[in-house]
């Protein structure tokens, strides 16, 4: 996509009135340089927008409160960075998280003008870069991002943190979340929009907390949810469904990891693999 700016994007730059919005186009499936079916779209408006994507294909950007700070752009060897805010209410974004690694995924953001919205060239690339991390205080999800420059295309290193800042089953965590331990399949005996009960799951309470489960087949199928809790056979949800699974529908439920470090111990003996920083180190000064 071209730089230049279009006769509108002109326009609106010499205009004393403005109606501006931002297109965000979040590059989490395989592609990091065209969009494909696992491409997130938002714009920061109160309804869907139709427009162009990177590639100047026509898309429907879905309406999402989204926010970020001023994209920094220093001459010193700090790297360029942005810090994006996200609505969280409903835990759509931690649906996404709970299915895909973050992580160095590339994230474009672009500046228009709604009026003016005829040509992928009538948005202005701000910031074109990868995920650093994302976390999720309480209703928001917070994402760092870092300049594509600056990030080099390698794999950022993690926060000094004490939790620790790997996703769980990935080739960093070293936890196979395929073994007969981490996985199970099976069939719903009943469902409701935030419960799956099967008595067949015999596990001990919260073996399968801070997990995923995906419905397989019937109605509901592919659709993903985090595990809120686990008891007796009944996995709660951390969000709803949006179609209710039917009783013998299958399921597959994985197991997860609250990333603390006696858990990755104790449950996973995996200490070694461990990425967070369990002890925060005195300074100097302290220490005489």
């Amino acid at each position: 996509m071209s730089y230049d700016l279009s006769k509108n994007i002109t326009n609106v730059k010499n205009s004393t009135s403005i109606h501006p919005v931002e297109f965000y186009d979040i590059f989490l499936g395989s592609s990091q340089t065209s969009p494909d079916s696992e491409t997130l779209h938002f714009v920061n408006y109160i309804e869907d927008i139709n427009f162009f994507d990177t590639d100047s294909d026509a898309q429907s950007y879905w309406a999402l409160a989204i926010v970020r700070n001023a994209v920094k752009r220093i001459t010193s060897t700090e790297i360029n960075r942005v810090s994006v805010e996200v609505d969280n209410v409903n835990q759509g974004m931690s649906a996404y998280a709970a299915k895909y690694d973050f992580r160095n995924k590339r994230i474009v953001i672009r500046w228009a003008d709604r009026r003016y919205l005829t040509s992928a060239n009538d948005a202005k690339i701000v910031f074109d870069g990868r995920i650093e991390y994302i976390l999720f205080p309480p209703q928001k999800a917070q994402i760092s991002c870092v300049s594509s420059l600056g990030s080099l295309n390698i794999e950022c290193g993690w926060m000094y943190q004490i939790n620790c800042n790997t996703k769980f089953g990935s080739t960093r965590c070293g936890v196979d979340k395929d073994s007969a331990a981490n996985k199970y399949s099976g069939r719903c005996d009943s469902a409701t929009t935030t419960t799956i009960t099967d008595t067949n799951l015999s596990q001990a309470n919260d073996y399968w907390n801070y997990g995923e489960i995906e419905i397989t087949s019937g109605d509901g199928i592919s659709q993903k949810r985090k595990v809120l809790d686990f008891a007796a056979g009944v996995v709660t949800l951390d969000y709803a469904f949006t179609t209710t699974p039917s009783a013998n529908d299958r399921y597959t439920i994985y197991r997860g990891c609250d990333k603390a470090l006696d858990t990755c111990d104790d449950t996973y003996s995996n200490t070694a693999n461990y990425r967070g920083f369990h002890t925060i180190p005195l300074k100097k000064d302290a220490l005489a």
